[in-house]
């Protein structure tokens, strides 16, 4: 018995189904006297690129920009988190990937840049000051 297990991560619901499709396609091709199974367990949504979200980070480019940070630009889909932001997504304008610098993410070698966190939070607490004004 041999068991996979995987992770995948889509940035809308048309590329999450076409990936599936494609997996599905590959188990249906089967060895003579195996059996295949594939079994799909969805925990985070797909988070496109919505307008709303690229416009406040558009925003947050210009905080980044203004606290000589240099530019922000969006994280692509595939090396970034599966977040919870993907939840209020379709809702409300949100960004994900905006924590501590770091590796190994969610696992037990996981580690944190603590240089990383006092710029990071002083960008995300202009940017809601600036929002709100």
């Amino acid at each position: 018995r041999l068991l996979a297990r995987g992770d995948i991560r889509a940035a809308s619901p048309e590329q999450l189904d076409k990936a599936v499709a494609t997996m599905q396609a590959v188990v249906a091709k089967n060895r003579p006297r195996t059996e295949t199974k594939l079994t799909m367990v969805y925990r985070y949504p797909p988070m496109p690129p919505l307008p709303k979200n690229l416009e406040v980070l558009a925003h947050l480019d210009v905080v980044g920009r203004d606290l000589g940070r240099g530019p922000v630009i969006a994280t692509d889909v595939a090396a970034r988190g599966a977040g919870d932001s993907a939840f209020a997504s379709p809702h409300a304008a949100v960004l994900d990937d905006r924590g501590p610098f770091g590796g190994g993410g969610h696992t037990a070698n996981e580690t944190i840049d603590l240089k990383s966190l006092a710029p990071q939070a002083a960008q995300a607490q202009v940017l809601i000051y600036r929002l709100t004004r």
